[in-house]
């Protein structure tokens, strides 16, 4: 995540690095310079990085704002990358990797290779853990290079790093702008396709995958390759060197991020299932995490989620005309009845659409495969679900639908439903469920009137998985205090959607309808204690099937026609 001449991005740099790194979960290398920066900026965007989780930075000295002649560098608190590594290194340890700069072509300001390589290796020996090279376009120049290094003593791990050509014009300004030596034999070739782009495209590509290819069998086992916000060709290159993502085994049936605070957290309460952006936002701050088997809102690791209610999660306001119009694509130009509310989460179910208020994922795991039948009947049957996971008893931690954890070991879960429903198809279906003793439910509505099988708190373990020389893992619990936290946004949810139609006077009907839906309805759950022979999952198709033959008579009173 580039970092700016002087600074100029960095805290866009800080705050999408952030974002990406604890939101998205992937690693991020983050540049930082430090000329034209005081100390007290670089204090500030080290303590930054720190406290959000970032742990990798590329350490630059950097060039001076466009347009800033005659800058006198000798102002500045770093004046080279190796100083600003030094600093990193006595003030944080080894919490940083740290990356810098490699020159396969030697540095447009080093007089010549063996200078080049003397300032390389002192910001290795200040605490540089890898290096990245500049842009080179003759992977002979790149083996050398490295060859080079380790005669000097620099023995760490070098990333080749590439760029493929996307454009006649660029490519050259850029070679003269960083000085890149650059083969007769490219050169001859592009000038005779420079006039068609897409040729010149190609050619970047076949180029970049012959160089990609020649320095993986020379055995480079990693390459970083420089986008320029194009990533087309990036793309194209990888399939044709045909590099294969290996599947990276789940630790936890939830996502696990890298942020070094959250290594100790392995419980988490299943409501925040499909809104793991809103949860890490209310639990950002904790000192400490859940952990162990039982962990529940008593714990004191759990801080005091009551005092996050009204706390930001992400997608909770919807502002720019853009987004709206890209919701009511997904959601419906116009809600007329209750059918028509029903129809979006059916839609959701079959993949029509990617979001609803409460799911921000773009897709569903694949263990909602198993149920998928199911949880379509419940919402084409106006049970509005937003979370669910079938029972698992003693599946393969491989598996490829809810498998988790290390290997050669087994997973387990208790089949649990959450979803929206009427008070009077909720009362029918709770004297159903109150025959079984398997069975436990709680539903609350927006005024936080409660329905529950048990008055007492209940915390159910509803994942675990039992591996070789390891103790029981539960990493997913059902908590009914937390439970009532989770109410307050899920109810307040719906007003995203309400939003969509408040601006004018023919949307007001459907905001209507939807706010009568969310003034009315239940959220409720159920949790199948029986994984071994559960019975959930038949007892809400028997459900479904008796309200199509009219044994469950239920009022669709929610038709503004």
């Amino acid at each position: 995540m580039t970092w700016g001449a002087g600074g100029t991005t960095s805290e866009s740099t800080l705050f999408l690095s952030s974002y990406i790194q604890n939101y998205i979960g992937v690693d991020v290398l983050m540049h930082i310079t430090c000329r034209c920066l005081t100390k007290e900026k670089i204090d500030s965007a080290l303590e930054s990085a720190k406290n959000n989780g970032i742990v990798n930075l590329l350490c630059l000295r950097g060039d001076p704002p466009a347009g800033l002649t005659n800058y006198d560098s000798s102002q500045d608190y770093f004046q080279y990358a190796e100083d600003l590594i030094k600093y990193v290194r006595e003030k944080y340890g080894d919490y940083f990797c740290i990356c810098v700069a490699g020159y396969p072509g030697t540095h447009v300001e080093s007089k010549s290779k063996e200078e080049d390589l003397f300032y390389l290796k002192r910001k290795i020996d200040a605490g540089a853990d890898f290096i990245i090279t500049q842009l080179f376009y003759d992977a002979n120049e790149f083996l050398n290079f490295v060859s080079d290094c380790s005669k000097f003593g620099i023995n760490c791990p070098i990333l080749p790093g590439i760029l493929p050509i996307q454009n006649y014009t660029s490519f050259k300004k850029l070679a003269n702008l960083i000085k890149i030596k650059i083969p007769e034999e490219l050169l001859e070739k592009l000038e005779s396709v420079k006039g068609d782009d897409e040729k010149v495209k190609q050619y970047g590509i076949e180029n970049c995958v012959e160089m990609c290819q020649k320095i993986i069998d020379n055995g480079i086992h990693g390459i970083h390759f420089y986008t320029m916000n194009l990533e087309k060709s990036v793309n194209e290159t990888l399939k044709k060197i045909d590099f294969k993502v290996s599947p990276r085994a789940k630790d936890f049936p939830w996502k696990k991020y890298n942020n070094p605070k959250r290594n100790q957290e392995n419980v988490r309460p299943i409501f925040w299932k499909n809104n793991y952006k809103s949860y890490l936002s209310k639990t950002w701050y904790w000192d400490e995490f859940p952990n162990g088997i039982w962990g529940d809102s008593r714990s004191p690791a759990f801080g005091n989620m009551m005092d996050h209610l009204n706390s930001y999660y992400p997608g909770n306001n919807i502002v720019d005309k853009k987004k709206v119009k890209q919701m009511k694509l997904q959601w419906g130009e116009k809600i007329t009845c209750y059918e028509d509310v029903c129809q979006v989460f059916v839609n959701y179910i079959n993949g029509k659409i990617t979001k609803l208020p409460w799911c921000e994922e773009s897709e569903f795991s694949n263990e909602i495969e198993l149920i998928k039948d199911l949880l379509y009947k419940l919402n084409s049957h106006g049970m509005l679900s937003i979370n669910s996971q079938p029972a698992v008893n003693a599946r393969p931690s491989n598996d490829p639908y809810v498998g988790w954890g290390p290997e050669d070991g087994y997973v387990y879960q208790r089949m649990y439903i959450e979803f929206f429903i009427q008070k009077d198809k909720m009362d029918l279906l709770i004297e159903i469920l109150n025959k079984y003793s398997s069975i436990y439910y709680q539903a609350v509505n927006k005024n936080g009137d409660i329905l529950s099988k048990n008055s007492k708190q209940s915390v159910i373990g509803l994942t675990w998985g039992v591996f070789p020389n390891r103790e029981i893992i539960q990493p997913t619990i059902y908590d009914s205090d937390v439970f009532l936290v989770w109410k307050e946004e899920a109810f307040n949810m719906w007003n995203e959607w309400i939003r969509l139609y408040t601006d004018d006077d023919i949307g007001q009907e459907s905001a209507d309808l939807l706010g009568k839906v969310r003034d009315t309805f239940y959220l409720m759950t159920i949790v199948d204690n029986d994984y071994i022979i559960p019975k959930l999952e038949q007892i809400m198709e028997d459900f479904c099937v008796a309200i199509d033959n009219k044994a469950v008579d239920v009022r669709l009173d929610f038709n503004f026609k």
